[in-house]
């Protein structure tokens, strides 16, 4: 007896926890065992656009039909058996019609067990004498799905817009009906889960000129899964946010966040410019790189927001400007130095900072494993007679300049490049490039 109560104190609690499964081939869904509540969300898939009678006389155009977003259906609390295989049909986009006076194609019909979703209609065949714009979609109830990059606006099964006789077309229904074919242009194929093609155009002219109409899109099947499990089941999954814009001013910690890391980089300062680089050993420098900070594991609350800034460009200036100080809640990186000029000997210059996070190219193409963060600036020095200008580091320090405006930092946390003439007017040094903020976190969740 004494054991069987140890067994009950020490127990893992179970959680309750939805998980949104989104389905988007046919196949079979196996309800898991620790299910408790099954809701369904499924979408027909789109019709096809048509096109009309060519008109009899030369030189007019006649509009075609759109083609109809699919059915959206939605079952709460739908019935289930634990260990339960539910077959699933995705129906596939409506063709479009290719020949005057034929309809397009109806969308496939999807279904998940005996819930059907219905395909929409393909455009009819025949002239449309009143062409309109597309009607939206529908709604998930589940709000944002971020693994899909579904958000809760987004609109399911919209209608295509129809065909027209004039230079504008008719738009399709939100979210990514085809629009309508005009007298220039085809129309255009869906481009969202139940959505409908747009509609075609014909030109008479000594033979018909078709306007082709588009293709509908494919239907989808969404599941809100509530499951009674273990905390420790549910995975953790890490995820990046990326903050470049100067004017956001806070950052909230997601739901069931366990974990974040931080790498903050201050604002490239300004290069600096002269009139006088004149004498063997002067030099101007560009810009120094901004401060980087990379602090693993921070302390947090749930749902904690953090105040923030990100360090902005330096303004223009023909003098050397600091680089502006970007901040994470308690932490603060101080922007890169201005530049200045002196002689003798080489200015100071470094090449950037890589981040620990590695390649984020799939959030942002220009965050690269290789890409450095906070480079100093070009430079310009007299040598043996003569100016020398010298570009920046990587990646993205601006280039010193002899003649015209030095480069600009290019790249978050870059210095700007220096300039420098030996007499009379000189152009404008470069300016240090803005700070960024690269948060990684980690969440327990089932995406």
């Amino acid at each position: 007896m004494g054991n069987r109560r140890r067994s009950l104190l020490f127990a893992s609690p179970l959680i309750e926890v939805a998980q949104l499964v989104v389905i988007k081939s046919s196949g079979t869904y196996i309800v898991p065992a620790n299910t408790i509540k099954l809701d369904v969300f499924l979408v027909g898939a789109g019709g096809g656009g048509g096109l009309p009678v060519a008109s009899t006389s030369y030189g007019s155009y006649t509009a075609g039909y759109a083609g109809e977003g699919g059915a959206v259906v939605y079952q709460e609390n739908m019935p289930f058996i634990k260990g339960e295989e539910i077959n699933v049909v995705i129906g596939q986009g409506g063709s479009a019609a290719t020949t005057a006076n034929n309809a397009g194609n109806k969308g496939g019909d999807t279904s998940f067990g005996t819930l059907i979703a219905l395909g929409g209609n393909g455009g009819i065949a025949g002239t449309n004498s009143l062409p309109s714009i597309g009607s939206d979609g529908t709604a998930c109830p589940f709000g944002d799905i971020e693994s899909e990059s579904i958000i809760s606006t987004d609109l399911f099964g919209a209608n295509g817009g129809d065909g027209s006789t004039t230079t504008t077309a008719n738009v399709g229904g939100n979210t990514g009906a085809g629009k309508g074919a005009n007298r220039s242009t085809a129309a255009d194929n869906a481009s969202f889960y139940g959505s409908a093609g747009g509609g075609g155009t014909i030109y008479r002219t000594f033979s018909n000129t078709i306007r082709n109409p588009g293709l509908g899109y494919q239907g989808i099947v969404i599941l809100k899964v509530t499951r009674m499990i273990k905390e420790s089941e549910i995975p953790l999954v890490e995820k990046f946010e990326i903050i470049t814009d100067i004017s956001r001013t806070s950052w909230t910690v997601p739901d069931n966040t366990k974990k974040i890391d931080i790498f903050i980089v201050g604002g490239g300062g300004g290069g600096d410019g002269s009139n006088s680089v004149n004498t063997n050993g002067d030099w101007v420098s560009g810009g120094g790189g901004g401060e980087v900070l990379y602090v693993e594991d921070i302390s947090f609350t749930k749902n904690q927001i953090f105040e923030l800034s990100v360090g902005d460009w330096t303004a223009l200036s023909y003098g050397g400007e600091k680089g502006n100080p970007t901040t994470f809640g308690e932490y603060t990186v101080a922007g890169g130095e201005a530049g200045k000029e002196s002689n003798g000997g080489y200015p100071y210059t470094k090449d950037g900072t890589l981040c620990p996070f590695g390649d984020l190219s799939h959030i942002d193409p220009e965050l690269t494993a290789t890409t450095k963060y906070a480079a100093t600036g070009g430079y310009v020095r007299y040598s043996n007679g003569e100016l020398q200008g010298y570009s920046g580091n990587k990646t993205g320090g601006g280039g010193g300049s002899i003649k015209g405006n030095a480069g600009n930092g290019t790249f978050y946390g870059s210095g700007g490049g220096g300039m420098g003439v030996s007499s009379g007017q000189f152009s404008r040094p470069g300016r240090g490039c803005q700070g960024i903020i690269i948060i990684r976190y980690y969440v327990k969740s089932f995406e």
